[in-house]
């Protein structure tokens, strides 16, 4: 009998020893909750590399004619923009052609062959150059289209964005614990990145790219701004 009253002791003890860890730890999960926070970080930068698209057209009556000055446009293109220093494949690509067939109310054939070219290098890195470029190819009789204009991008957006977001975990941070300090709470553990992403804009502009192009711009002095969606773990102070 004197055995067995330590050992209901024990048992109950121990009974008791885990009722109470698990009403503690069931505690602690109330009180344990997340909060998600938006951190930023910016820094100035010069784009590096300007891109230009612009196209060719070609018209006329005779489809033969229209096809040997094409032909002839293209060689010269090419030639100027490889004088430059610019590299096909590399720093340039030559669109496939499209071919046009139509017909004036008068029943006259019109054709119509279109070449697009595709710039994009750190070679031909201001506006400047491009104009000239443009105008050279007038002086020859060929008139070029230019849709989008030029605008300025980033080569290493990567590099950017990679140096930018411990910066706005930080400011997550900041924001996070002041928000848990007010409600008597602390941070525990490490946070968890949702989403990032990196925004461009022309330093001088008020605006971000409506769709979030992480490159484009119109002038070269560009502002660059990673955004974090951050989640931290914080629990009750006891």
């Amino acid at each position: 009998m004197k055995r067995i009253i330590p050992s209901i002791i024990l048992g109950v003890s121990i009974i008791l020893g885990v009722f109470i860890n698990t009403k503690q730890t069931f505690k602690n999960k109330l009180i344990t909750s997340q909060i998600m926070i938006r951190g930023r970080a910016e820094e100035e930068i010069n784009a590096d590399l300007l891109e230009w698209k612009f196209e060719c057209l070609t018209v006329g009556d005779d489809i033969e004619e229209v096809k040997k000055t094409a032909k002839k446009a293209k060689k010269e293109i090419i030639e100027m923009l490889t004088g430059t220093g610019l590299e096909q494949e590399i720093d340039f690509k030559v669109q496939p052609k499209s071919f046009k067939h139509s017909k004036t109310d008068e029943g006259k054939n019109i054709f119509t062959i279109s070449q697009n070219y595709w710039i994009y290098s750190s070679k031909l890195n201001e506006t400047e150059e491009a104009f000239r470029l443009s105008a050279k190819l007038s002086e020859q009789g060929i008139s070029i289209t230019s849709y989008e204009g030029i605008v300025y991008r980033v080569k290493d957006v990567t590099s950017i964005e990679k140096r930018l977001l411990p910066q706005a975990i930080q400011n997550a941070r900041i924001r996070a614990e002041e928000i848990a300090a007010a409600q008597d709470c602390q941070i525990v553990g490490p946070p968890g990145i949702n989403y990032e992403y990196i925004e461009l804009r022309d330093k001088n502009a008020t605006n971000y790219s409506m769709y979030r192009d992480p490159q484009l711009g119109k002038n070269k002095d560009q502002i660059a701004t990673t955004n974090a969606s951050v989640t931290f773990t914080v629990t009750k102070n006891n």
